[in-house]
């Protein structure tokens, strides 16, 4: 294999099925070669243990020819899932890297062969190298904090005769209790690290003594420690941060190759989908919130899936298919990430329209209530994302990015996503928490270059998406600016309901003519000659004119052309031209919204 093509540069070549993937990750197990001696990166961590294996693998542009790798397996029954490459970050530490788009969500990474009485597991892989240098024992890596209740439940079952130490850091992040919940849930020993924050901060203070202390110290965790606290829906806790350093480059490609995955939208509408994402971690640092607003001409375009992957992927989502002014400006003080369905139905609601708009920008999101005889200010600067069919208010659509969905055709396949603690967007979530942790002081004084999109609102609505763009480099600034000029050469102002019968009744009368063209004067004469449809009375009782037709088909982006006539022999003056339609330009139109008749299908 040429290691330089696992993966390119250009996001339009990204591969989008899970079986256009999987090849590729089984290929770059093949190359991988078991180290002889210990690897410069355990070397430097002060591991002394020959273990792991190098590949000669580029991914992205990205070179990892000299990492040391880990195949990723499932806990549940061994089976590959995904690689991990652990390289010199330069500064001390490592750095640890995924192939995008492969799962990693139910994965360990194991050290050691699965035999003995006693299978140490713990979340990171230094913690893991540490553990099995002190004891020569297996050991388990659940990569990140959110897997590891998955990965203790699936190796119990899968190991039931050895006995399971789950083993957690001291910091007061959000390892211990998850661990703890673990170890409670199938009655293993807790083993906390008695100093250093990790057991890998244990082994460079304290040595293999201080590691064997600690595992020593292991205690089974009483059943009470399964109880969950329910916490307020409209206060959800943010996710949990990804425990070591992480290539964020790959994990944010990671992203849009899953979006890609589950819904049927450009790359550039998925890498918008993943930046705004983003964004919503750092909802304390930015200047503008824009509305993302996934609009559809139509039923069955994915609005729902589309509201499933992103409650997968903002920070603190809360979602609710019908919601009233006072819900949104008495929201609590920590805003979540507030997801609104069927956006249609209710924007008749000038208040609730208001209270959209006036939470566009920090300095403008205030609302002034009388709450028991006191003025009270209320807060509505937070993320918001609506989901809908049809138009947008022009107040709403300015300050939107709109994603613009559509049905998929009956040749395109997309996979299901199941929306969960564990899903496979978990480890993208605990990356991007470690992204604001990390890096809020970046964003917060992140350059304003505008992006000229027609107007300032516009280009004001993809500044946040711009500055978390940066923390990705240069490549990943020019996917944002190419996202934006594509999502903002169209509005989100979709057609009203009839749009799928108007696409039938082209397609027939193009199929009754036999023409390649149509002048829109003879499309409508088709149209309204049948007083059983809608289009003889559709404009008040008139019939459809053509700048109803023109606004009804823009959301498809089927725009009429001048079309001239063919001369006729002996004529010397040129043909008038007229304005009309090709029938080319509505093949995926067709395709999309004509059903196709029982002797069409490959089932007949």
């Amino acid at each position: 294999m040429n290691s330089s093509d696992l993966f390119p540069v250009d996001p339009a070549q990204w591969s989008r099925l899970h079986e256009e993937i999987m090849p590729k990750v089984v290929e770059v197990r093949e190359q991988m070669q078991p180290c002889t001696v210990v690897h410069p990166v355990l070397a430097m961590l002060g591991i002394e243990e020959v273990t792991g294996s190098t590949a000669d693998v580029s991914i992205s542009g990205i070179d990892f020819s000299g990492a040391l790798a880990f195949p990723v397996r499932s806990a549940s029954d061994g089976s590959l899932l995904n690689v991990l490459f652990v390289s010199d970050a330069g500064d001390g530490s490592i750095e640890e890297s995924i192939i995008p788009g492969a799962a990693i969500n139910g994965g360990m990474v194991s050290i050691g062969k699965m035999n003995g009485d006693t299978l140490y597991l713990t979340v990171g892989l230094p913690g893991a190298l540490a553990i099995a240098t002190a004891t020569g024992a297996p050991v388990v890596s659940a990569i990140y904090t959110e897997n590891l209740p998955e990965v203790t439940a699936a190796l119990n079952a899968r190991y039931p005769s050895m006995g399971i130490i789950v083993c957690a850091g001291t910091s007061d992040g959000p390892s211990l209790p998850v661990a703890t919940r673990a170890a409670a849930s199938i009655g293993a020993r807790l083993a906390v690290a008695e100093t250093g924050s990790t057991f890998f901060g244990c082994y460079r203070e304290s040595g293999i003594e201080g590691v064997a202390r600690s595992l020593e110290a292991a205690e089974v965790q009483p059943g009470f420690g399964l109880a969950v606290e329910m916490s307020d829906p409209l206060d959800p806790p943010a996710p949990t941060r990804w425990p070591g350093r992480v290539n964020t480059i790959l994990m944010i490609q990671h992203a849009v190759m899953l979006i890609r995955r589950y819904l049927i939208v450009d790359v550039y509408a998925a890498i918008t989908i993943v930046l705004w994402a983003l964004a919503t971690y750092f909802a304390g640092e930015i200047r503008v919130a824009p509305l993302l607003s996934f609009l559809s001409p139509t039923r069955r375009c994915g609005k729902t899936t589309a509201l499933g992957l992103l409650k997968s992927l903002v920070c603190r989502p809360y979602s609710a298919s019908n919601v009233t002014p006072a819900t949104l400006y008495r929201l609590p003080a920590l805003k979540p990430t507030v997801l609104i369905d069927e956006i249609d139905t209710f924007l008749r609601s000038r208040e609730l329209v208001g209270i959209l708009n006036g939470g566009h920008t920090r300095d403008a999101a205030s609302i002034a209530r009388v709450e028991k005889g006191k003025t009270v200010s209320f807060d509505t600067f937070f993320m918001k994302a609506l989901f809908g069919i049809g138009l947008l208010p022009e107040t709403l659509a300015d300050r939107s990015i709109v994603v613009p969905l559509e049905r998929k055709a009956e040749n395109e396949e997309v996979e299901k996503h199941i929306v969960c603690e564990n899903d496979v967007f978990a480890p993208v979530r605990a990356c991007f928490a470690s992204l604001a942790h990390r890096y809020a002081d970046a964003v917060r004084h992140a350059s304003r270059n505008p992006i000229k999109l027609g107007n300032d609102r516009a280009g004001d609505n993809w500044e946040p998406l711009l500055a978390v763009a940066s923390l990705f480099g240069d490549d990943w600034v020019d996917y944002a600016r190419r996202a934006a000029k594509l999502l903002s050469a169209h509005t989100g102002n979709q057609s009203d309901a009839g749009l799928e019968e108007l696409i039938v009744d082209i397609k027939v009368a193009f199929d009754s003519c036999g023409a390649a063209k149509l002048t829109t004067e003879h499309l409508i004469e088709f149209l309204c000659d049948d007083p059983e449809k809608p289009w003889a009375t559709f404009s008040r009782g008139r019939p459809i004119t053509p700048h109803d037709l023109a606004k009804m088909l823009k959301p498809l982006r089927i725009e009429s052309v001048n079309l001239r006539e063919d001369r006729v022999p002996g004529q010397r003056d040129a043909s008038p031209t007229r304005k009309g339609y090709h029938r080319a330009a509505f093949a995926r139109a067709f395709r999309q919204y004509v059903p196709r008749e029982p002797e069409d299908s490959e089932t007949a």
